[in-house]
């Protein structure tokens, strides 16, 4: 057991109210959730709302106690833009004992969160994975270790020095606890083809009942054979069992296959992606294969470090109910929109996030502290009646914090969203345009459909994550 000054379990608090700020798609009685703010606070707030002893799945990629800034490289939109700037995601640094103290909080009050059967996977780096895992032990108990799985790192092959202090990291780990002895997995394969090949019929253990004479072999000592008498003439009448052709001990056939089951080592597998520009975003296949191992469909998984959303993205995907949490705004909008992508490309391009819910299921935004604290942004929308609906058009949209831009605005945004039946208080997104390539605009121009006299809520993000807000009374 590990000690530190100032050690301690969580404390009881009141955790900050969560206020409802926006819900993509229609969700239902139980929908997914979205947290911005401290996971501590998210984490406690589920505690106290019914969440106890309900998770089947807890995947977490928190921070590695690396000692650096996470930025993320930020370029305006369309062909040829240039870099912007390097905007920083998240700081890696802490003083003394404070992140073991900060995981060793998070950890006891995730177990609460776990099902009986339920399992947590935490992902981590060489720094702390040998404190993390005593960490573990604290919490789940040594006995509840199941694995630690080793996925492979973008390695970087160039000498740069004549000598180096150590060599690169080729790997990470995934630290694999269960709640207790009733979690099993579904063994997890992977493509590698293999030839037809014989192997000893024997097994380890004494079964009386599995020890008769074979060929003029018993067992050896300590072992016995691995099908009844009857199976195994069967076996040989289908030619799937014979005498090695040396020693004249039983053998039975393994017919060629693709696959075969995965170990601990997943050297196939990389850890890491670059698909949506957040720093240290993780590959889907590597949680495809986590949640398919730990959970089945319908059951929830949380991530409480949800960064690019890679594991809410794959849980929907895979039919599992999700929960993320992350105190980052920039990671609260990059999540919310791979998500409402998925929900709508479910249905096509043209369908609205309404339509394409009924497929896959819509998920709640819910903030402490209300909107994102970010600068404010400023947009002039016009909306008109035409014969083809209400056509929308964003005639202009400026940036706090890319106040010199003056090229097309469009270069400056990375999603509108729209409301077209707004009521004040939760904002819902009927209408998404967020662009999945870098290279694309968005359209600033739309039509839908929505009665007269109802209220407009058009909602912009900027490249920083800065929003505009416009409301509209429709003609």
């Amino acid at each position: 057991m590990l000690s530190w000054d100032g050690k301690h379990a969580p404390r009881e608090h009141a955790p900050p109210a969560f206020e409802h700020t926006e819900r993509w798609g229609e969700a239902g009685a139980a929908p997914n959730l979205l947290f911005q703010g401290d996971n501590r606070d998210g984490i406690a707030h589920m505690l106290a709302t019914g969440y106890r002893g309900q998770v089947k799945l807890v995947y977490i990629d928190p921070p590695f106690d690396s000692g650096a800034d996470y930025v993320r490289r930020v370029s305006l939109r369309g062909p040829g833009a240039a870099l912007l700037r390097e905007h920083v995601q998240y700081t890696d640094t802490w003083s003394g004992d404070s992140y073991l103290q900060f995981m060793y909080e998070r950890l006891l009050l995730l177990r609460d969160l776990l099902r009986a059967d339920g399992a947590l996977y935490l992902h981590c780096n060489t720094a702390r994975s040998h404190h993390l895992r005593v960490l573990l032990d604290e919490v789940f108990g040594p006995e509840n270790f199941r694995n630690e799985i080793v996925v492979r790192r973008i390695r970087k092959n160039i000498r740069e020095h004549r000598s180096v202090p150590r060599l690169n990291d080729g790997c990470d780990s995934v630290l694999f606890y269960a709640n207790g002895p009733a979690h099993r997995v579904h063994p997890p394969e992977k493509e590698q083809p293999q030839a037809e090949r014989w192997h000893a019929f024997d097994a380890p253990n004494v079964r009386p009942n599995l020890e008769y004479p074979l060929f003029g072999h018993r067992p050896p000592p300590g072992r016995h054979w691995l099908r009844s008498e009857q199976e195994a003439r069967a076996m040989i009448e289908r030619g799937d069992l014979r005498a090695h052709a040396r020693s004249g001990r039983p053998e039975y056939r393994i017919a060629a296959s693709t696959h075969v089951l995965r170990d601990s080592l997943w050297d196939d597998v990389t850890a890491y992606a670059f698909g949506t520009g957040y720093p240290t975003e993780k590959k889907p296949e590597l949680l495809k294969i986590i949640l398919g191992m730990s959970s089945d469909p319908g059951d929830l998984v949380l991530d409480a470090f949800v960064g690019s959303g890679t594991t809410l993205a794959v849980a929907q995907e895979m039919g599992r109910r999700w929960i993320g949490m992350d105190t980052n705004p920039g990671a609260i909008h990059t999540a919310a929109h791979r998500l409402g992508r998925m929900i709508q490309r479910r249905r096509g391009a043209q369908a609205t996030l309404l339509d394409a819910e009924e497929a896959v299921g819509g998920f709640d935004v819910l903030r402490t502290g209300g909107e994102s604290a970010a600068p404010a942004a400023e947009a002039r929308v016009t909306a008109t009646r035409t014969g083809e609906g209400v056509e929308v058009r964003i005639e202009s949209f400026w940036s706090p914090s890319i106040p010199d831009h003056t090229g097309d605005w469009r270069q400056t945004v990375d999603a509108v969203l729209i409301d077209p039946d707004y009521s004040g208080g939760v904002f819902r997104p009927k209408q998404l345009d967020v662009p999945e390539r870098r290279v694309v605009l968005v359209a600033g121009r739309y039509v839908l459909q929505a009665a007269a006299g109802k209220t407009l809520a058009v909602k912009m993000v900027d490249v920083l994550g800065n929003e505009a807000r416009v409301t509209l009374r429709l003609p």
